[in-house]
């Protein structure tokens, strides 16, 4: 379970990072003049927020829109509407120029060490490029903060002068997480940061940024689709599908009491260690994500949900508290009686 506990606080000065209404479309040209034929529903007004020293898991399966939404809070990508807060700042609108002095609030830590780091550059370079983009130039102050950095994320100092194809995936995404850290970020946005990585090696590297955490205050959220990392690491999870967040919680009442039927699915389908419960049949989600290009009228996910009436065709649920802290979208939740099937 996660480090810090900071879930249970409500005080608006803690918020690193809030999303209103987010919605990301991308447009569908065709034809020789490029004329808009249609639209692409990737994240599809979405709403959470981070507080500080907290990590936000935002799980779903492949095609539900969770990298696009990381890198429109990133500003990597531009936003169709919607609000971002970082801090007191609304960067949803920002220039280039104006971005570039909050890009150090704001960093990344990418899916793929092996591509991540460019193979020309030794690995200090890499790290240290950040910090001369916003304009450290100084070498001593340089070498002196690349020693911190390395020391941090548990790489000998020495492996400044190394270059990126000597080195594992492990390491390498030490050296991601390094880099992310050189400008000392208030959130950090983990990309399935783990998910190429063996077994082993994804516990070390949960356990360090856990240990970042406790030691910097640094806000996560975190991408994934394996959702024994995201139990471990998470103090909140968002779920997310076809472009929006079905349900948001704690990680344990999420764990323990899933409300929505997408969230119980993914957990009674996520593989699991313990012997006595590998002998009950796992229940695996039939169908497909549909396309973020037409989704379907009503709930997204009545086309493969067992419990879908005639109301999920035809009407789109809306998140509502069904306990503190915890929302879901589904009109199988019944408002009286705060009941889920």
């Amino acid at each position: 379970m996660p480090h810090a506990s900071v879930a249970d606080s409500d005080a608006e000065d803690d918020l690193v990072v809030e999303v209103t209404d987010l919605r990301v479309h991308f447009p569908i040209r065709r034809g020789v003049l490029g004329r808009t034929v249609g639209q692409v529903y990737a994240v599809d007004g979405v709403s959470f927020h981070i507080r500080k020293a907290e990590t936000l898991g935002l799980v779903g399966e492949s095609g539900s829109g969770k990298s696009t939404l990381g890198r429109a809070v990133l500003r990597l990508i531009s936003t169709t509407s919607g609000k971002i807060l970082l801090g007191n700042t609304d960067i949803t609108h920002l220039s280039d120029e104006e971005m570039r002095f909050r890009r150090k609030d704001i960093q990344i830590v990418f899916q793929d060490p092996y591509s991540a780091l460019n193979p020309r550059l030794t690995l200090g370079a890499s790290v240290a490029e950040p910090l001369v983009v916003q304009g450290l130039t100084d070498r001593k102050m340089l070498e002196q903060e690349l020693g911190l950095l390395f020391n941090r994320v548990g790489l000998p100092a020495e492996a400044r002068r190394g270059f990126p194809h000597q080195y594992s995936g492990g390491q390498r995404q030490r050296i991601g997480i390094a880099r992310a850290l050189a400008l000392k970020p208030s959130l950090i946005v983990c990309d399935e940061p783990v998910s190429s990585l063996d077994v082993s090696i994804q516990a070390q590297i949960i356990n360090l940024l856990g240990a970042l955490q406790d030691e910097l205050g640094i806000s996560f959220l975190f991408i994934a689709h394996d959702l024994a990392v995201v139990e471990h690491i998470s103090h909140r999870i968002a779920v997310m599908y076809l472009g929006k967040i079905v349900e948001c919680g704690r990680t344990a009442d999420i764990f323990k009491n899933p409300r929505h039927p997408y969230t119980r699915a993914l957990i009674e389908a996520a593989p699991v260690t313990d012997p006595a419960a590998r002998r009950r049949k796992r229940k695996v989600l039939a169908g497909e994500v549909p396309s973020p290009i037409n989704p379907p009228s009503g709930c997204n996910f009545h086309t493969r949900c067992p419990l879908a009436m005639d109301r999920c065709r035809r009407e789109k649920p809306v998140l509502r508290e069904v306990a503190p802290e915890h929302t879901a979208a589904c009109h199988l939740i019944d408002p009286a009686e705060n009941f889920a099937p």
